[in-house]
């Protein structure tokens, strides 16, 4: 069985490593919806669309999905994404 739940108004802070300029480190705001997907195995997804505000400069658009298998004894938490500048 199935089970869908929608959340909304989060805020996180990432710390990002970028390939290609190098480290930095940033605080993101972001607002969003995630919709998450769980089976009764204790499986799901998640998928999120949101936008990112950088506290120093830039404004992204967030694009999100993310896997959680709870494989025993230990989970495995998969997650990537697509960061459009705008």
């Amino acid at each position: 069985m199935c089970h869908h739940n929608c959340r909304n108004n989060f805020i996180q802070g990432n710390y990002y490593y970028n390939i290609i300029e190098g480290n930095k480190a940033s605080i993101f705001v972001t607002g969003g919806l995630v919709s998450a997907f769980n089976s009764d195995s204790g499986t799901g997804i998640d998928l999120g669309v949101g936008t990112t505000i950088n506290l120093s400069r830039d404004t992204y658009l967030d694009i999100e999905c993310s896997t959680i298998a709870n494989y025993r004894p230990l989970s495995i938490h998969i997650r990537f994404g697509l960061r459009v500048h705008i």
